[in-house]
This record gives C-alpha cells, structure tokens and sequence, in this order.
C-alpha cells in the first residue's frame, strides 16, 4: 500500500518496483481497509535483485491515519511480517507469526500508533520490532506502542535471508529511533530483550513526559513496568558505547504468567515445540498490576499486553486453523491447573490447561449442561486429562436436554476425520479386580489401579460425552476417551458418549463396571475394548466405527490366567464401512479388519448383536490366539463353565460383503451366525461421519401386512435370568423399532442434524407395539398406485394379445375369409438362423412355439418376409 502521507525524504520508491512513487504531505491520507485480513506464506522475490527485494508480508509505504488497518495478520512470510515506510498509519489487533526477518519493521520516520500487537518469532525468526531512522534528521521515526505481547524462543538463533545482521534481540530500537512503548510483555527472551545501537540526541527515558511531548518526537520511553522474561542470564537491555550512556536499564523481569506459553514455543508439531498455547495473561498475575495509563487516542485496559480475557484471534488466525490455540467458546471460559484436593462442584464451563487429578477422599461433581474444554497439551508435550484417582470419585450427571460435554479448546475444523486427538480424555481408577492385582495406567506415573472390591465406586457418569480427544498422555501413549481402569460395579456409566478419540473410545482395564446406552462413534482405533480380566456387562452399546476406525468391540485376555476377561454383552449395534480402510491409531498393535474380535483367551457372552456393514476385507467375528476357554454356542450360555467360557448366540446377526467370521490356528469358532440383513432403517454401507442421515432403529416387519417378521425380531435371545441390570428386549441390537431412539437428542449424531427425525423414519406411535412395518401411509398410497397402473397395463396389452390371436388364426386356417397363404422359396430349416423373441427352433424343419414357420412370421398380406 502507498500513500501520500509524510516520509523521510519526501517521496520514496518502494524496493524492486520503478516508477512507482511514495510518500507526501498529508499524515491523514487514506489508502482504504485492511479488517480482519490474512497475508500467509508470503515473500517471494518482487523485482530483479535476488539478493535484497523479498517482499514484506504488508508494506504500509507513506500510508496516512485515514487508513484502517486492524484485526490483520501475516504468518509465514520469508521477509518482514509488516514494514512501515513511514507514515502515520494506525495498526489495532495485528498479529504477526513466524515470519523470517523481523515480524514488525518500521524507518522513514514512521509515526502512528499501535495498539494489541502479538507478535511470535519461533526459533529462527529475528526481530519482533525493529524501529529504525535517519539520526536526528525529521521526520524521526516514532510509533507509539501499548499493548504489545512479543513471543520469542529461548533457544531462538535467526536465520533471516533478508536482513543485514542477524544480531540476537527480541526487541532493537537504532539509528536515533524515538517511540513510545508502554505495557509491554517480551517473553521467551533468548539473549537480549531490548537492544539500542547508533543512538543520537533523542531522549531515552523511563518517565514519560507529559502532555504533548510525543508532537517533537524526539525522545524514546520504554516504560519501567514493561515485563522482560526469558532464558536465565538473559540480558534486558543492551547496546553499543553510542547508547549505553544515558541509556535504558529498568524493566520488570517477572514471568508474565500468560495461561499456556512454551519456552520453545513454535509453529511445528514435533520435539520441543508446543502445538497448543494461549497468550493470555493470568489475572492474578504481573500482568495485571502496575499497568501504564495510556496516552489519549488509545484504548485504557486493565492489563499489559496485547490480550485481556478476549483472546481476539481466535477462530480467525493461523494459530486457531491450526488447533493451537482456544477457540472463541472456550476462550471465555475460566482456565483451570490444579488438582482437585477437596469436595469440589463445577457449575460454569471450565477450561483444562494441564492433567487435572481428583485426589484420594475428594469428589468433583460438575453441573448439567456444563462443557469442559481442554487444550490440546500442557505445553510440554503431555495432553491435558481429567484423572479420578483411587479412592476419589466423579458426579457428572446430566440430561438428556443437558449432557455434559468434554471436548477440546481449539477451534474444530469443518473436516471431522481432522479432529481426532485434540485433547487427552477421562481417566477413573478404582480398587475392582484387575488381572496382576495392581497395575499402573499407561502414561500416568505413581497412580495405581486394582484391588478387591467389586462393587468399588468411582461415582457416576450420566449423560456424559467425551469428544475430540485422544492426543498423547506422555511420549507414545495414546489416551482414551474413557478409561475404566479397576473400576467397580459400584460406578454409574449410563448415556454417555465417546466421539472423534484418536485411540479406543471406551476401554476397561479390568473391573466390573457396568455401561448401559453408550455411544462411539468414528474413533481411531477400537469403539470398545475390555482389557486385564474385564468381568462387566454391557447392554444396548452402539458403535459407528466409519471409513477409518479398527474394531468396533474387542476383547482381550491372559491366556488362562485369572481374572479371565469375561464381559457379558447384549443388545449391541455394530455399524461397519463396507468401504473404509482401517487407519489404526498409533497405540493398535495390528490392522487385523473385524467388527468384533476376541483373543488371548477371553471369555463372555454375546447375545443380541446387531454387526451390519462388514467390510469386504475384514470379517466380522474375528477369533485368534486361543487358551483353554470352552466356546458354546448353545441357545443358552452355560453360565456353570463361566468365567471360562465364550458364548456368542448363533443368532446373532451379521451382514455385509465380508466374512462372516474369521479363525486363527486353534480356535473353534463362533462358525454359526445369522447372515440376514439386520433392516436398519438409514444406514449407507458406506457410513461415516459425513454421511448426511442415519437411523440405526430397526423394522420390525419386512412387509405391510406385518406378518413377516424381520431378522431383528426373530431368535431373539433371553437375557441373564434374575439379573436386575439387564433390560428383557424383544429385538436385536441397541435398539428397538419404535421407540425414539435413545440417542436423541444430545449424541453427537443428534446434535449435529445426522439423525434422523422419528417423523422421518416411517415410525407409529411410541404407544404401539413392536409390530411396525416401518411403510409410512405415503408410501403405502405409492405401492397402491404403482399396482393400479400395472394392472391397467396388463389389461391392456392382454386385450391387443387377444386381437392378434384372432388375427393370426385368420391367416394359418384360412377361417372367415379363406386367405391363402403362398409358399416362399424358403431355405431349408438347418440354413434358417432362427431370430425374434419366441421358442427357439426344434432343429427339425418345424415351426418353432411361436407359430412361425423356419423363424419366418407372416406379414399382415398373408406373405413371409424375414423378421
């Protein structure tokens, strides 16, 4: 952008481009609007000199106060972020990100004013601002800065292709610069925060002067409240002789305590740099004490740096594309880093910026409706956890109407398959039975699980999901969505959730918790995984595992050592991709493709199972590495064998282009299954995320005289006699036909519109019995019509078949007029190729059942041409 406002020298030429001109008289010229614009990937080579003409990100060239420019920000640009030759533009919320020379450049006598300037160098970036000038010569160049946060590495080395030194500085003011810089945050300082060099006969001062000082500009004020923080032994102010003199010495070298800020804070994902941060200073931190009072044109805050608690990037910046910082919901919520000691209640929404663990004796109850956002780390590479100890104990219960929900607190891209592992996840621990007796979680040092007590409680989760998590607990250790570790029959699972989990949404670690209505849907790796002698039960669990998930169920065992996993699962919908290719999360120890698989010698019992779009690749029962346990599959279990048995009801249902099962060396089976379309009402055999509508209710009926009862209302199995947990069903899978379906309306497919609508579905009434065809009366209105018209069709062409026999009897028996048919010089029958649509030739010089003779017909005047 150039403009007519003043510059050093009058009128300038802009760097590579001739003949075009800078730079005049009119501080107040105006050269539009730049709000809420983004200037990525930027400085390739504007003219001829490949040595010196990279372009900045923005140049603002003589551009005069009549400008806007705000809410603007540059990343990635390979020269300067923004340089301003001179002119008196005014810059509001700017951020500048990862740029390689210097993110803010200003010279040519530059004097506007800049308010909310975040600024982050990464390691190999140079400056965050350097002001330069033309020694006393006027204009001198004089920005006037409040509310700055300049972000850099502490292991920050410049590696700029563009700049004439490659001097270490978060900060250098030269060539007698003058400016104001007041409330200011320099962090992650390397070396050196503010350098000075080539100082003239300006001012430099701590105390700013009053009134209308600033109209001379001929003076810098760095203000003494500044924060300076960074590698220790850093220096905070250094210059050559010409500045040392008379020169700044005053800073307040405290940690600004913003809320998640790596010391090697940086754009990339891997080693030392964060992929998570928030800017945002702590308010009980240095950075809300002793704030400057801001000069007339400037907004006042209560706060130094470029943020309060409106984190004004999010949702729009590069940082919150990415998934590195909060995004707007969560940026309002309070941040919390801090173990649960005693009895607490979360009533409002809450942000996780670290492992959060609830301690021996304590419980954390959190409120209906309340949503806990979660970074994506800690800042150190360890994702952010909600971690129930032994002993302790977590109350989320919710509604139907109002579910808990624990997500992340980035910003959620459009692309769902994208999201996974965007936080940490749940983790209880309890003292139930767990194969080895007491075991550690994966991740979680000096935090043990496993006991005796199998009826130990962990508290209650109701209404309760758990999305967008999975990201790494510590170096290679995935987290699940929920984590059951040792818990017992004393905990409440009930209506809860795990969606877009990098890892297994649901997995036990032994115990004998009980989950009733849960929901997975497209997680990395497994929906549900039972694990170290896991002897619970599970009735009405629904899994989607879509185009990229593993196993939607799998269960592990010791071998024959005890406790023997034994889970006891009935009324469960299965729901593959015929399509997909699994892509396993990091923590699977194979690709093997199945619906269910049951291994290393588990037992339990499976009845009333829904396993519907099996891939074309995969199996849906996968069995492999055998011990001992007896495999039945008996119209009942025989519970006398329990816990070494595995029991998988014959009719279970399973369907789909792939195997039915699959068997590893030794293993018996289960070989006998029912392979009949389990009449889901939506389901695309190629469900995923993005399919735009499914209903996994079943029809009960195939026809609309409801006589023909459909494969999910046929052999269905009891449930375990005089067992108060479960709930005697009359149907397949997780659910029924007529009811609505328990997923509505607060799962994810619900709240996202996926579901389909009880009026959408071709439902009756939720007091009718499980009897309904699933024909709506539309439809039944449609199959009436299409029968009428086929029948008139019929008729019709019947009665033009009647005219023609009559016909034809006229012209072979000469009836009524006595027609003589003359004989053609036909060939003989064995060199006649016979054609048209009737019975074919007898081979015997006969006419075929069609009449005609040697696959000749007779015209309508009595001749025989060819058809």
């Amino acid at each position: 952008l150039m403009g007519n406002a003043p510059v050093f020298g009058g009128t300038q030429e802009v760097e590579g481009l001739s003949d075009l001109i800078y730079g005049g008289s009119d501080p107040n010229d105006n050269s539009g609007t730049l709000s809420y614009v983004r200037v990525w990937y930027a400085g390739g080579i504007v003219g001829d000199d490949v040595d010196v003409e990279e372009i900045n990100g923005i140049t603002l060239a003589g551009v005069g106060t009549g400008t806007t420019i705000e809410f603007t920000e540059v990343a990635f640009s390979l020269d300067d972020g923004m340089e301003i030759f001179g002119g008196a533009a005014n810059l509001d919320h700017i951020s500048i990100l990862f740029c390689g020379d210097d993110a803010i450049d200003i010279e040519e006598g530059y004097q506007g004013r800049m308010q909310f300037i975040y600024v982050m160098l990464g390691e190999s970036g140079h400056h965050a601002m350097e002001v330069d000038s033309n020694g006393d010569l006027t204009p001198r160049s004089f920005p006037r800065v409040y509310g700055a946060t300049f972000v850099h590495h502490v292991s920050g080395d410049p590696d700029s292709v563009s700049s004439d030194d490659q001097i270490v500085a978060t900060l250098r003011v030269r060539e007698g610069a003058g400016g104001e810089f007041g409330n200011v945050i320099i962090t992650n300082v390397p070396l050196v925060g503010v350098r000075q060099d080539e100082c003239k006969d300006e001012l430099r001062t701590h105390v700013r002067p009053s009134g209308n000082a600033y109209l001379q500009a001929d003076y810098l004020w760095f203000s003494s409240n500044n924060i300076i923080f960074g590698a220790e032994g850093l220096t905070t102010f250094d210059g050559d002789d010409s500045c040392r003199e008379g020169g700044l010495t005053t800073a307040r070298t405290v940690n600004p305590e913003l809320r998640s800020m790596p010391v090697t804070a940086g754009p990339v994902t891997a080693g030392a740099d964060s992929v998570f941060m928030d800017p945002r200073p702590l308010p009980s931190g240095p950075a809300y004490s002793s704030v400057d009072f801001v000069a007339a044109g400037f907004e006042p805050t209560a706060y130094k740096g470029a943020f309060g608690a409106d984190l004004w990037i999010s949702e729009w910046s590069w940082l919150a594309k990415h998934n590195k910082i909060p995004s707007l919901e969560a940026g309002v919520a309070p941040t919390l880093c801090a173990n649960v000691t005693t009895s607490t209640t979360w009533s409002v929404d809450t942000t996780l910026s670290c492992q959060v663990f609830v301690l021996d004796g304590a419980t954390l109850t959190i409120e209906a409706g309340v949503t806990v956002y979660s970074f994506l780390d800690d800042g150190f590479g360890r994702a952010t956890a909600l971690i129930v100890a032994v002993g302790a104990k977590l109350v989320a219960v919710g509604t139907a109407d109002l579910p808990i929900t624990f997500t992340t607190a980035a910003t959620v891209s459009d692309n769902l398959a994208d999201t996974r592992g965007l936080w940490g996840g749940i983790i209880l621990l309890g003292r139930a039975p767990v194969y080895g007796g007491t075991r550690e979680v994966e991740g979680i040092r000096g935090f043990t699980y496993g006991g005796s007590d199998d009826e130990d409680s962990s508290g209650s989760l109701e209404y309760v999901r758990v999305w967008h998590g999975g990201n790494v607990v510590s170096p290679g250790v995935e987290i699940n969505g929920i984590t059951l570790a040792g818990v017992g029959a004393g905990t409440t699972v009930e209506h809860c959730e795990v969606a877009f989990n990098l890892d297994d949404g649901f997995e036990m670690f032994g115990g004998t918790v009980n989950l009733k209505w849960v929901s997975v849907l497209f997680v990395g790796d497994d929906g549900i995984d039972a694990d170290e002698g896991y002897a619970g039960k599970i009735q009405f669990a629904y899994v989607m595992t879509g185009a990229e998930g593993h196993h939607a169920f799998e269960a592990d065992g010791k071998g024959d050592a005890q406790p023997r996993s034994y889970p006891q699962i009935y009324s469960a919908t299965f729901v593959g991709n015929v399509r997909g290719v699994a892509v396993a999360a990091q923590s699977a120890d194979d690709e093997v493709r199945g619906l269910v698989r049951l291994r290393e010698g588990t037992g339990g019992e499976f009845g009333n199972l829904i396993l519907a779009n099996v891939n074309v690749d995969a199996a849906g029962v996968v069995h492999e590495t055998c011990a001992s346990e007896r495999l039945s599959q008996d119209a009942m279990p025989p519970v006398e064998f329990a816990p070494d048995l595995l029991w998988f009801s014959s009719n279970n249902i399973v369907s789909g282009p792939g195997r039915s099962f699959e068997l590893g060396a030794g293993c018996d089976g289960p070989t006998v299954l029912t392979e009949r379309d389990p009449t889901l009402r939506v389901m695309p055999t190629d469900a995923d995320w993005n399919s735009p509508v499914v209903d996994p209710t079943v029809f009960a009926f195939l026809d609309a005289a409801n006589t023909i009862p459909s494969a999910a209302f046929t052999g269905v199995d009891d449930v375990p006699a005089e067992d108060t947990f479960f709930t005697a069903v009359t149907y397949k899978g997780a659910f029924g036909s007529n009811e609505v379906s328990w997923l509505e309306p607060w799962s994810w497919l619900a709240a996202s519109g996926r579901l389909a609508d009880a009026s959408d579905a071709g439902r009756t009434s939720s007091s009718s019995s499980d009897n309904d065809s699933g024909v709506s009366e539309s439809t039944l209105w449609i199959i009436i019509v299409v029968l009428l018209l086929v029948f008139l069709v019929a008729v019709f062409f019947g009665y033009q078949s009647y005219g023609y026999k009559n016909k034809y009897e006229k012209l072979f028996h000469n009836q009524e007029d006595q027609v003589e048919i003359p004989v053609s010089k036909a060939p003989r029958p064995s060199d006649v190729e016979l054609v048209g649509g009737g019975a074919a030739h007898n081979g015997h010089g006969h006419a075929s059942q069609n009449g005609y003779q040697n696959g000749y017909r007779p015209s309508y005047d009595g001749e025989l041409k060819e058809p």
